[in-house]
């Protein structure tokens, strides 16, 4: 290959151009900015390992996969032609790494949905193209049989045009240098195929195999340590599509909630430099004007601003806008994200609560799910966990050997986060939302714990000890991501480690939601064992059928911790403002999984359900019965509606845990016995069974993923919608009827184009309707005399005068007749009858039980 001048490459640049029409993009950059984050149009991968500095986008740590995507254009169906043309160099000596790097452009970058820009900026496919480390130029897996002088890679200027007609394209590939005077240093061309033709753009440098790819559709990884500048990327030709309004960032979502006429809203950033703008602005509609009501700088390691404003009008729907002013190549721009703080309604007869959890990323961007939960328009959204999992965003996870790793870690896991938030950022701004992470999103495959001590060091897997394995400001920062917009804390004392908490209750429309932390106190397998049971490798997992897992329940364990038993205590039997109640958590106070990783994959018993510890469950259940209350989860990938019991089945609430949004790990509920009592024409899964730890659950549905439950099942065809009703993928409402004091439990899975008289229809067993009475379902020992509840009156409580311990509070409508139960029939009662203010409007005394 003989260099040529400058004059020629410039002819021949030409002539492959003359027939393209321009969707022009050039990447334009500040020089007087370094951040890990680029611009609102580029996604990196790993962010971490790239940044912007000096007008340049730089690798700062190679590795696999490592490539830039370009989010506002992509490849448009059909023939058409296009050219790219940047300049790279090199930022080290890349002779010291093993095998081959390169540098260079992808195109026809595509995912599990192609049509989706999103779907394939990773998990994706496409065509490399560009100049190896040895010198050669490359398209696709067709390399040039002469080499370069490798040297030149300090910097040069790579240009390629492609013409693509139907699943071909041709391609010409120019490298010139890109110091002045310019010179071409190579040239090559070939043929290839790529069917479909179509999908994202960018570049990437990284090692790759022998067919010129970059590994990018593996985890990224730190192996090989490519590291390249790149400036002056141009795009443009009749072959791309532009989408400005697919740019994002820097304000990238909010999350709020509202609470006795307290506003918290969390607001997130992309990471911008030392020397930039750090402050939010909140502004509010007034009078068609955007009015400036708090600044907030971000958390440097969360990328998180936050605002709370007390005496908020809360009978008035309010449009707001965060504004952020950022640095660009013209100068400081502002960015804006607006929505709307929706008037807490308490004058509907029914509240909407969405229900979610468990977010893997083959999905991404989850149109499927977040659609329908849009139209469904529920009054308030829960996402109860796993809202990452260490796989998601095509790299691996950075651990915390010390603090110094924090800073690290934090990006690792800020891109991992932003796929959840770019998914369902449409349904947060415009409504109150409860996030509480769970195991996987501090980076646990399990977590107990422990009361927010560290894991000990000899731990060799999170499976058996308690603790955290991350440093404590990483767990903060993760928790500051997701629950900083909660109401406060019940009680905010931070536990071991400094370990903030969250466990507090929030107020929607005259339902009160209790909001609890069911992993962060637990104890863990390595209290009550020494060494796995039944041939298992790991504590938390027994495999011996016949092993006796009530010997597990040893005094001392914890499960929710005395503290959230304290707040549990006082929000079952405060109900000023509430007219229904609901508690929120990761996961069901029972074992409703018989099957872990398959079909063949049976366990005797699982500790990282709320099965165990028994005792534990007990004092858990034993109160929120007491509050008739239903219990809402996530966690389990199997969505399941479970009638609970304490001493006998059904004796108290029931518990509903939705599929999981995307469902990644495999689980069944696959009794090897039928039910007893099952409801007429059920499944034998269903029914009244023990579980593993020999608590009374009487399970009513479940939707277990017909590829696994089922081997005949086959999708009825290849679309990511078929795929994730194959794993019983899905989501939950749950309507609160204030009216009637029903619970109407409702399993969806995925939908296109949902509406109310247009759509797939729910998995089966669902929807079910249940009375509020049914959530404390105790046999009575007898009743008090039959009373009238009063006009205005919406909750009655029961007191037991032989112990002054409150029975119960029963939620009621006005003028209804009813005959309180109790269950002690040689003690007293008093009843008090109150209004929604908690105001005294009757009380009877002494009342004896029939």
């Amino acid at each position: 290959m003989k260099p040529a001048s400058l004059t020629a490459l410039a002819a021949i640049v030409l002539t492959l151009s003359t027939t393209l029409q321009a969707a022009d993009y050039s990447l334009n950059l500040p020089d007087n900015v370094t951040r890990p984050w680029v611009a609102p149009e580029i996604w990196t991968t790993p962010m971490m390992d790239w940044q912007l500095s000096e007008g340049r986008v730089e690798i700062t740590q190679g590795g696999r996969g490592h490539d830039l995507q370009l989010l506002t254009h992509q490849m448009k169906p059909g023939n058409g032609r296009f050219n790219m043309k940047v300049r790279a160099g090199s930022l080290r000596d890349q002779s010291k790494e093993e095998g081959l790097g390169a540098v260079g452009f992808r195109f026809a970058v595509v995912g599990a949905m192609p049509e989706e820009y999103r779907s394939n900026l990773f998990g994706s496919s496409g065509v490399n193209a560009g100049v190896t480390t040895e010198g050669k130029l490359f398209i696709g897996n067709k390399f040039s049989p002469k080499a370069i002088d490798p040297k030149l890679l300090d910097d040069l200027q790579l240009d390629i045009q492609i013409d693509c007609v139907g699943s071909n394209a041709t391609a010409t590939l120019l490298a010139a240098s890109g110091k002045r005077p310019a010179r071409v240093v190579g040239r090559f061309s070939a043929t290839i195929k790529s069917d479909p033709l179509i999908g994202n753009i960018g570049l990437f440098a990284g090692p790759i195999d022998n067919s010129g790819q970059s590994n990018a559709s593996r985890r990224a990884g730190s192996n090989g340590d490519y590291r390249f500048w790149f400036t002056d990327w141009e795009v443009s030709g009749d072959k791309i599509t532009s989408r400005e309004e697919q740019r994002f960032g820097p304000l990238l979502w909010s999350q709020y909630t509202l609470h006795e006429n307290i506003l918290k809203m969390t607001a997130h950033v992309a990471p911008v430099g030392s020397g930039e703008n750090k402050t939010v602005i909140l502004s509010l509609k007034k009078d068609g004007q955007w009015k400036p009501v708090g600044r907030s700088a971000y958390d440097p390691l969360s990328r998180t601003s936050h605002f709370r404003i007390e005496s908020w009008d809360s009978a008035k729907d309010t449009d707001y806008r965060l504004s952020f002013e950022y640095e660009t190549a013209d100068g400081s721009k502002t960015d804006y994200w607006e929505g709307r703080i929706r008037k807490n309604p308490t004058d509907q007869p029914e509240i909407k609560l969405a229900a979610l959890s468990c977010m893997v990323d083959y999905a991404f961007p989850n149109q499927y799910i977040y659609e329908s939960i849009k139209a469904q328009n529920p009054d308030l959204v829960f996402f109860a966990g796993d809202q990452i999992y260490e796989s998601v965003a095509g790299y691996n996870v950075v651990r915390t050997r010390s603090e110094a790793d924090v800073p690290r870690a934090s990006l690792n896991y800020l891109q991992k986060y932003w796929l959840f938030g770019w998914s369902f950022r449409d349904v947060l701004k415009d409504r109150p939302s409860v996030i509480i992470p769970d195991d996987h999103d501090v980076y646990h495959g399990n977590i107990w714990g422990q009361g927010g001590a560290a894991m000990p060091k000899e731990a060799k897997s999170t499976s058996s000890f308690g603790g955290y394995n991350m440093h404590p400001k990483f767990v903060n920062m993760v928790q500051r991501t997701q629950v900083s917009h909660l109401p406060d804390p019940f009680n905010p004392t931070p536990v071991k480690q400094g370990i903030t908490v969250y466990y507090t209750e929030l107020n929607v429309g005259g339902v009160s939601f209790a909001i609890l932390e069911d992993r962060k106190f637990k104890s863990s397998p390595g209290d009550v064992l020494d060494e796995p049971v039944g041939g298992s490798s790991r504590l938390d997992h027994v495999m011996d059928p016949d092993y006796d897992t009530t010997q597990l329940d040893k005094p001392g364990l914890r499960l929710l911790g005395e503290r959230q038993l304290t707040f549990l205590e006082h929000w079952a039997n405060d109900w000023k403002n509430d007219q229904m109640k609901a508690v929120l958590s990761q996961s069901p106070f029972g074992s409703v999984a018989t099957t872990h990783g398959g079909p063949n994959s049976r366990l005797a018993a699982d500790l990282d359900s709320n099965g165990w510890p028994q005792s534990g469950r007990s004092r858990a259940l034993e109160i929120i019965r007491r509050a008739h209350a239903i219990m809402i989860h996530g966690d389990q990938h199997v969505g399941t509606l479970t009638h609970h019991g304490i001493d006998d089945w059904n004796d108290s609430g029931w518990s509903f845990a939705p599929p999981g949004i995307a469902n990644g790990y495999k689980r069944l509920w696959d009794p090897i016995e039928p039910g007893k009592n099952r409801q007429p024409g059920f499944p034998e899964y269903t029914g009244e069974f023990l579980d593993s730890f020999r608590n009374k659950v009487n399970v009513w549905a479940v939707n277990n993923r017909p590829d696994t439950y089922n081997p005949e099942f086959q999708p009825s065809d290849n679309t990511m919608i078929e795929r994730l009703r194959g794993t019983g993928s899905g989501y939950g409402i749950i309507r609160f009827k204030k009216d009637t004091l029903e619970t109407v439990v409702e399993n969806w899975g995925p939908d296109e184009n949902w509406t109310p008289q247009n759509n797939r229809g729910q998995y089966f067993g669902w929807p079910v309707n249940i009375g509020v009475e049914k959530q404390y379902g105790r046999k009575a020992a007898g009743h008090l005399a039959e009373l009238k509840v009063p006009d205005a009156a919406t909750s009655i409580q029961v007191i037991n005068e032989s112990t002054g311990e409150i029975e119960y509070t029963l939620p009621v409508k006005d003028e209804e007749a009813l005959s309180p139960k109790v269950f002690d029939k040689s003690a007293t009662y008093t009843i008090l009858i109150r209004d929604i203010q908690s105001k005294e409007l009757k009380k009877r005394d002494n009342q004896t039980p029939r």
